[in-house]
């Protein structure tokens, strides 16, 4: 897996009677997602699902769940939380992952399965996509996006997406309206510790909370894709997305 992450992100501006602004909505819908079958037949076995709000492959981050394909389930939280006549607008760029349109495309399938209907709105590079994200020109309920980390730390990802203040969000400088105070105040003190162990702690704590936020609808990690001759040796992705160059041999 590489250092980036994909996700289907929830918007995070909706008002509070909304029902994505319910984490058990949220947590419904992703029970109608089949991440196995999207990473092994859509994506074709290029990524596979995330297991935590970072790629499992920089320094700190953790497993804080899985996603559970369960349809079933997801119809009747659904209709538990009194959201079972759902209409939700997905958008996206075209290229920000792999087969992009397909991955939507199934999703909307999977999202009527349960009785939700969905639009798709899929934007051309160059576009106003920035606008629409950070609620300036139009609404919209799920992103398909992507977060990439040169760092190789799961802290810098945290920071990024999840450390939302409500000063950043008065610009629309949040990730998507991403904003608990909680989980914040996690972050930023990881950010300063520096104690190791403690800093792990944190940032532990902060992964869970996260997790139990329910962010996306699901979300992914890439595989870092590498083609080489087989002269070539010690050609690896380090975990700060690139090459040790001074470390490849080349066999006669």
């Amino acid at each position: 897996p590489s250092t980036r992450i994909n996700q289907l992100f929830f918007n995070f501006r909706k008002p509070a009677d909304h029902p994505l602004s319910n984490p058990r909505v949220r947590e419904a819908l992703t029970y109608a997602i089949d991440g196995e079958s999207l990473a092994r037949d859509v994506l074709i076995g290029s990524a596979v699902p995330a297991t935590g709000p970072a790629p499992s492959t920089l320094d700190g981050a953790v497993k804080t769940g899985t996603y559970q394909y369960d349809p079933r389930k997801a119809r009747q939280m659904l209709e538990a939380e009194g959201a079972d006549d759902l209409e939700l607008t997905f958008i996206w760029e075209t290229g920000e992952f792999t087969n992009d349109v397909s991955v939507m495309e199934s999703v909307l399938e999977m999202m009527k399965a349960v009785g939700v209907r969905v639009k798709l709105q899929q934007f051309e590079p160059g576009g106003d996509i920035s606008s629409w994200r950070q609620g300036k020109t139009g609404d919209w309920d799920v992103l398909g996006n992507g977060y990439g980390n040169q760092t190789g730390l799961a802290l810098t990802t945290l920071q990024g997406m999840y450390a939302g203040t409500a000063e950043k969000e008065a610009t629309r400088d949040t990730y998507h309206g991403y904003v608990f105070p909680e989980i914040t105040a996690k972050i930023q003190a990881a950010s300063s510790e520096p104690d190791p162990t403690k800093r792990a702690a944190l940032l532990d704590a902060a992964q869970q909370d996260i997790w139990n936020t329910w962010p996306c609808l699901w979300s992914f990690v890439p595989n870092a894709l590498l083609a080489k001759r087989t002269r070539v040796q010690n050609v690896s992705l380090t975990p700060i997305n690139s090459y040790d160059l001074g470390a490849v041999r080349l066999e006669a």
